[in-house]
């Protein structure tokens, strides 16, 4: 059975565009980073997703593939190779009360070939539209060791009351 370690947390206090964790020791199999966050974005809309960064550059591509619903849809709405470095799920923006909920796992980060990454996130929120759930994969293109995580939101900057967990999983 997998054990879980926390190797940082941080819960902001005001607003940030990014959320970084930095010196992760490279004595884990796995990463698991846990969000549950919310930006200032004004409109509720298809832009307010995250982009994970690794070792401080985004100039490595991932080959992602996504889908995701919103309650008022009749079918999942599906893409893939999005032109953004690293594209994963994370909403939670404008009106809607709720913030996203979301989990990313980074699969052999210690390792010297390309990272598999997967993300499942959820938007608590009062309207259909924003009501959304989602699932993404893809590689991280790069063969470096991964020591540090950035969360990058795309639209406005996460608000205050935003939370990030970052696990090291490790064979028990």
């Amino acid at each position: 059975m997998p054990t879980y370690s926390l190797i940082q947390s941080t819960t902001l206090t005001g607003t940030a565009s990014t959320i970084t964790f930095n010196s992760i020791p490279s004595t884990y199999r796995d990463l698991l980073l846990v969000s549950s966050v919310k930006t200032n974005q004004s409109s509720n809309s298809d832009g307010a997703y995250a982009m994970l960064s690794f070792n401080g550059t985004s100039t490595s591509n991932t080959g992602s593939r996504f889908a995701y619903t919103n309650a008022g849809a009749s079918s999942y709405s599906v893409g893939g190779g999005y032109s953004a470095p690293n594209w994963v799920l994370g909403w939670g923006s404008g009106s809607d009360t709720g913030f996203s909920a979301t989990r990313y796992y980074i699969f052999g980060y210690a390792t010297s070939g390309y990272k598999s990454i997967r993300s499942d996130s959820w938007q608590e929120a009062p309207t259909q539209f924003n009501c959304r759930n989602g699932i993404a994969a893809g590689f991280w293109d790069d063969s470096s060791v991964i020591s540090s995580v950035t969360l990058n939101s795309v639209s406005g900057s996460y608000i205050a009351g935003s939370t990030m967990y970052l696990y090291g999983i490790s064979n028990a």
